[in-house]
């Protein structure tokens, strides 16, 4: 879900950081931490440049 929040922000949707707040909020392990950091600090859409 916060990769997809992430992702919907790239494309110019607005109004998403209280999603992507509300599911890092959520997180618990230090393993879905480093995923999130990794997801938030990429562009999600850079695969497409590729």
């Amino acid at each position: 879900m916060l990769l997809q929040a992430v992702e919907y922000r790239e494309t110019g949707v607005q109004r998403v950081q209280g999603w992507i707040e509300s599911a890092l909020a959520g997180l618990t392990t230090a393993t879905a931490r480093r995923v999130t950091e990794a997801g938030i600090s990429l562009s999600p859409l850079a695969w497409r440049e590729r």
